[in-house]
């Protein structure tokens, strides 16, 4: 899809235009404003569409990785935010075979959920749930919150690019599309449940790499990789 290098040029030439109209004297404290959050909306805007456009042209990098690994670790990212919210997190990680894929880009996915779900809370605190299972061939990750919920009229929109229902400035609606496009690359499904007032949960299936080994049913873990083994031998993760 060549949708984000087409969308370039448009964009830098609104961002010329902004420029130059916050150039002009006598304008006003709120035009000057208005410009400014403007400013900041192309910025962002052509920030997610340089990483799209990479993300399209660079081929991703394979090797068995821990789904518990990639999921703490986008926890660990946003938890100083969730602590500005007094937001706890329940994290609860069961016995789960290796996924093979590009395990940069599905913890890039995952922080993009987690990061959703921390946003859509109040201020007053809260909880997200965050676990994973070994669901048949597949392995499961399951991030709920308990934040405002979603519309079921917006609820049908939520992967499609550029839709956000975040307050103006706050996000462009970029975050579910780019991580079902991740996930989609390795056969990972996602699947979005919402009721207004009474959270979101989101589920994630990805095909395991290799099934458990007989008799590892308990609630051990099993050998985790601390990282993506592409990054060895001069490869990198994409």
């Amino acid at each position: 899809d060549d949708a984000a290098p087409r969308l370039h040029e448009p964009l830098q030439e609104l961002t010329s235009a902004v420029q130059a109209l916050a150039a002009e004297p006598g304008l006003s404290e709120e035009a000057r404003g208005r410009i400014e959050a403007l400013r900041r909306c192309c910025e962002t805007l052509g920030a997610d569409l340089r990483h799209l456009t990479g993300y399209a042209l660079t081929p991703p990098s394979r090797a068995p990785f821990s789904v518990n690994t990639l999921l703490r670790e986008a926890i660990h990212l946003c938890r100083h935010r969730a602590e500005e919210k007094k937001i706890r997190f329940e994290e609860r990680y069961g016995t789960v075979p290796p996924v093979f894929g590009p395990a940069g880009r599905v913890q890039q996915a995952l922080q993009n959920i987690v990061i959703n779900a921390v946003e859509a809370m109040p201020f007053d605190g809260g909880s997200i749930r965050a676990e994973t299972a070994a669901e048949d061939d597949r392995v499961t990750i399951r991030i709920r919150d308990t934040g405002v919920g979603i519309r079921p009229e917006h609820l049908r929109h939520v992967f499609e690019p550029f839709f956000t229902t975040k307050p103006e400035h706050s996000g462009v609606g970029l975050g579910l599309w780019t991580s079902q496009q991740m996930l989609g690359l390795i056969g990972g499904e996602i699947r979005v449940a919402s009721r207004p007032h009474e959270g979101t949960e989101v589920t994630v299936t990805l095909p395991q790499a290799a099934p458990l080994r007989p008799g590892r049913t308990g609630v051990d873990h099993p050998p985790e990789l601390s990282r993506n083994t592409a990054e060895e031998r001069g490869r990198e993760i994409a």
